[in-house]
């Protein structure tokens, strides 16, 4: 349907009504406690997951095209508030940048976080929450906005979950007031087992030929019979922004490492860490794709190639998971093909088995050997050599203040 035509139903009424929306909403939308100003160049990662159809690759919706339909509407609020600013006034302007509903959408998201119509009794949380059927185009409007609301709700609360002293997987609250103590490895064997001895939950078998992708894997050792293919040498600059990074979150954080590797004297130097933002969804970190593209250009700015990535483990063993395994043999793959190798790197600042005062890390390869399992190849793990070379400060307070800026708001 054109725009036109959608727009001619709105105003004679013949858009089919919602199926059930003649009953009263449980709760209401929340009123904004202010009005929100939005950078006009940045897009935040709310937005991104709010409004994801314009994020997801598609080549008619482009984080360019929100950009643009986003900041046509703010204008035209900035021009007529405190006047109402509604869904059709905008569309004349905004011909050719997407339909009528991804519009509306965008319109009904700044209107809920305040970024519009603040402080307008015609916004859609001050709307009653009884609306019925034959109203067809509030109707459709208002149960947008529940979803919408529902939507925004929802990612802000959610919460990651971490491994706790044992390996289980709980949320960081629930750690909250623990001590964690430092055991000898007898003393922790000896809690585990007690541990085993209390009622567990039943759980479902799993199906044969199936395996668990955050099962932790040790490293194999180089040594006489497997060589190390070449040496890892790391700067004091990207050590410290990889600790800082992985020390301000209970949730795994993640990044890429640049440098450049000799072919002569077979050495991958570790010059700079870059972090990153990451997509989580309690169960699994990856990285964001927008924000893997601006540190890979931050990184070539500086001379530097992409050599590796990094990622924490906050409270258990630097070892890699199934699911570390198996991205760190893509990317080796892919980088491969340059002739450059490509390394992993595993941060554990708060590991309650850890007997050292300083983080946990460990540098991986994998190889081409299958494990016993067959689910998931071998990890090989690199003996670090820290270079002597005075970092760049400047370069770790940039990237200092990005972490600050970042997380000072979360949870833990």
């Amino acid at each position: 349907m054109s725009m036109s035509e959608m727009e001619g139903k709105e105003e004679t009424g013949q858009i089919e009504p919602v199926i059930g929306l003649d009953v009263e909403f449980e709760e209401d939308l929340k009123v904004p406690e202010q009005e929100v100003q939005l950078c006009r160049l940045d897009i935040t990662e709310e937005e991104k997951q709010a409004i994801s159809e314009f994020f997801e690759g598609r080549p008619s919706k482009t984080p360019e095209r929100y950009l643009k339909i986003r900041n046509y509407i703010l204008d035209q609020w900035e021009k007529c508030k405190p006047k109402y600013l509604n869904k059709t006034s905008v569309r004349p302007g905004l011909k050719n940048c997407g339909d009528v509903n991804c519009i509306g959408r965008i319109h009904t998201y700044l209107e809920l976080i305040g970024a519009i119509n603040f402080n307008c009794e015609q916004a859609i949380y001050n709307r009653p929450r009884t609306v019925e059927r034959s109203r067809a185009k509030e109707a459709r409007d208002t149960l947008e906005a529940y979803q919408l609301a529902q939507r925004l709700q929802s990612m802000r609360s959610r919460k990651r979950r971490v491994r706790d002293v044992w390996g289980n997987w709980c949320y960081p609250k629930d750690l909250e007031g623990h001590t964690y103590e430092h055991l000898s490895a007898e003393e922790l064997a000896k809690r585990r087992e007690e541990m085993k001895k209390q009622a567990k939950p039943v759980r479902v078998p799993r199906q044969r030929g199936s395996f668990d992708p955050f099962q932790l894997i040790p490293c194999q050792a180089f040594g006489q019979e497997k060589q190390e293919p070449f040496q890892v040498l790391v700067c004091a600059e990207a050590l410290v922004v990889m600790d800082m990074h992985a020390h301000v979150s209970m949730g795994e954080v993640i990044g890429l490492l640049g440098g450049g590797y000799t072919e002569g004297e077979k050495v991958l130097k570790i010059c700079a860490a870059e972090p990153c933002n990451s997509l989580s969804t309690g169960m699994q970190c990856e990285m964001d794709p927008v924000s893997q593209t601006q540190a890979s250009e931050l990184l070539a700015g500086r001379g530097y190639s992409v050599v590796g990535w990094y990622h924490s483990h906050p409270a258990f063993d630097p070892n890699p998971s199934v699911r570390d395994i198996d991205t760190q043999a893509k990317y080796q793959s892919y980088f491969s093909r340059g002739g450059a190798p490509f390394i992993g790197m595993i941060i554990s600042p708060y590991n309650p088995s850890n007997p050292l005062p300083y983080s946990q890390t460990t540098c991986l390869v994998v190889s081409e050997e299958q494990g016993p399992s067959g689910s998931h190849k071998i990890p090989f793990r690199f003996e670090i050599h820290q270079s002597h070379e005075e970092p760049d400060w400047a370069q770790i307070m940039r990237r200092a203040e990005w972490v600050v800026h970042k997380y000072k708001q979360c949870h833990g």
